[in-house]
């Protein structure tokens, strides 16, 4: 296979001439003692360039893309050049087995070395608690048989765990409430039902409790309902669309002015380029 040479330059250079932004440069110093050790073991291994493939392990506000900004940020001010999936839309954890195998085994072909993915330093993350490879009409077990920790691959990743809940430093008890349902170690009251700490649940009273979740997420909705910050940091979800469907319509109904509808569309047909 023929490399064209100008061309594989002038990536190198538009990788180099990307902007590192000086907040994630600064992002090195504010870094917690989980994520500092992650990065020194992941900078490390790319400065010394050892052959290592990194599995980042971490529930939501363990702050893993706080560190995947830190790291890119140093390797690309150091000169160095990283490629890496660990921010992109489909996590490892929901990523088919056999998906990493091809690419461990085209990276092999392409550097001419027979180690883990020829060679190169992988980050690869997520939280095997929540989002697992989707099997339709799958088994419980041919989904877990589909995940990365069911490869050959798996025994020669180095897990580095995240444990400090960054989100949840003013609710810690939540946090490992979250950790124990997760992990598998939170008791049952009833087939595989666990029971809901008290301080989360609006007690069910038909519409008047509705209007109590609204107003617990949504307080005082008509003043603030043109503040993008207050809206963008709330969200109710249910797990069946006809009870969203419900909420959305009392919350909607709650807004000030008129209603209006507008469509939208992904391409015009026919449309003379």
């Amino acid at each position: 296979m023929s490399i064209n040479s100008s061309a594989t330059l002038t990536n190198i250079q538009d990788e180099l001439a990307v902007h590192v932004p000086p907040e994630d440069l600064q992002s090195i110093q504010t870094l917690n003692s989980d994520q500092r050790t992650a990065f020194d073991t992941i900078i490390r291994a790319v400065t010394c360039n050892q052959s290592t493939s990194f599995f980042v392990d971490g529930t939501g506000g363990t702050g893993k893309t706080y560190l995947y900004r830190a790291i890119i940020a140093s390797l690309r001010s150091d000169g160095l050049i990283a490629i890496t999936t660990a921010t992109s839309g489909i996590a490892a954890t929901m990523t088919y087995k056999k998906a990493f195998e091809v690419l461990d085994r085209t990276l092999q072909d392409i550097t001419s070395m027979e180690t883990q993915f020829g060679g190169k330093v992988r980050i690869l993350g997520e939280d095997f608690r929540q989002v697992l490879p989707i099997m339709p009409h799958g088994t419980k077990a041919q989904t877990i048989d589909a995940c990365i920790v069911k490869s050959s691959l798996w025994n020669e990743i180095i897990v580095i765990r995240l444990k400090h809940n960054m989100r949840a430093q003013q609710d810690p008890d939540f946090a490992e409430f979250l950790l124990r349902v997760g992990d598998g170690n939170e008791s049952f009251v009833e087939d595989d039902m666990i029971r809901i700490p008290d301080s989360l649940i609006i007690p069910w009273h038909g519409d008047e409790s509705i209007g109590e979740l609204i107003g617990f997420v949504f307080p005082r909705l008509e003043e603030n309902a043109f503040n993008i910050s207050y809206m963008v940091d709330r969200a109710i979800i249910t797990p069946r669309n006809e009870d969203i469907d419900k909420l959305n319509e009392v919350v909607l109904n709650s807004f000030p002015g008129e209603q209006h509808i507008y469509y939208s569309f992904d391409k015009v047909d026919n449309y003379p380029c």
